[in-house]
């Protein structure tokens, strides 16, 4: 795992040959930082996911993707209501890549993808892992979320949720003769995750609060941190566990570890990851490793979309392995 600046990135990458940049269309400007740091490189071919339903903004951030070099842009429109349709567009695309590049040299930027979508691309790149030369992941972080709002207490992601469902590529082996496990990587949402714990009504629950030396940033650690003990507080049965949010790999030892203790290796464990896109990629490759996990995905009814993050400086990045 690295943190440089995108000045930094230029330099370090800048002889390096890369044949694929993958990205995501958002309501979001984080979705244009890693695409204008390579805005200048010798790219074959920039893929532009974008959930095309999500509404104007996202639709018209991904023309301005497209734009960035319109002549090795493709543009690959999905309903993030369907994720059956997220994970046919994704195949189709990655076997393309396949198809037509000898061992590609990829990048990622895997800031603003649904964690759902995000997760579906990361099972298929394991299963066609040994077709890639290299995979590089990008995610730019948060300098602050909810910035339209001044208030910690009022501060909101998203509301509601319309739909919780396993993801595709991750369903769990379920023993119905033992417990259900359900753990929740915990970000600032309280409201969702309360809803998630309504729905699953599971017989064991694990809370998990992001590691302090991790935080991106400590204006985040302190919302994160008091949303925690609050969920916390409303349930005398809750487990707590830490894990990391900016090394996925940190997070996915974390996990294992953690369900791997006696009280909890036989139950049946969903995973929730409900933080940033660094512990979901840690959640997603616990699952890879451990197929017993399931994970699930709880689909927002609506984002605050005009005020949901400001990018940050720091850029982490890491090679993916699985």
């Amino acid at each position: 795992m690295k943190k440089l600046e995108a000045n930094q990135i230029k330099s370090q990458l800048r002889n390096e040959k890369i044949d694929i940049l993958i990205s995501s269309s958002s309501f979001e400007d984080r979705c244009f930082v890693i695409p204008e740091i390579f805005a200048d490189f010798n790219i074959q071919r920039r893929i532009i996911f974008s959930n095309y339903n999500e509404g104007d903004l996202v639709r018209m951030n991904a023309s301005k993707l497209v734009g960035i070099n319109k002549e090795k842009s493709k543009l690959v429109e999905f309903n993030s209501n369907d994720p059956i349709s997220i994970y046919n567009q994704i195949s189709n695309t990655i076997n393309e890549i396949i198809i037509d590049y000898s061992k590609p040299r990829v990048v990622i930027d895997i800031t603003t993808f649904t964690h759902e979508s995000l997760l579906i691309l990361l099972k298929y790149l394991d299963l066609t892992k040994s077709s890639f030369n290299k995979i590089t992941c990008f995610y730019v972080g948060a300098k602050e979320y909810s910035f339209n709002i001044k208030n910690d207490d009022e501060k909101w992601l998203s509301k509601g949720i319309l739909d919780i469902r396993t993801i595709i590529g991750y369903p769990g082996l379920t023993d119905f003769t033992e417990q259900n496990h359900l753990m929740i990587l915990f970000g600032f949402e309280f409201n969702r995750t309360r809803q998630i714990i309504k729905e699953y009504e599971y017989d064991i629950i694990s809370i998990g609060f992001a590691d302090i030396e991790s935080s991106i940033q400590t204006n985040h650690q302190k919302i994160n941190y008091e949303r925690h003990s609050k969920i916390v507080s409303e349930y005398s049965n809750i487990n707590e566990f830490i894990f990391s949010c900016v090394n996925p790999y940190n997070t996915k030892k974390q996990i294992l570890d953690y369900i791997n203790q006696t009280q909890f290796k036989d139950l049946n464990t969903v995973i929730a990851p409900l933080n940033n896109k660094l512990s979901t990629i840690g959640a997603g490759l616990a699952a890879l490793e451990n197929e017993k996990i399931q994970l699930a995905y709880a689909k927002p009814a609506i984002y605050n979309t005009f005020g949901y993050s400001i990018p940050n400086k720091d850029i982490y990045f890491f090679d993916l392995t699985f």
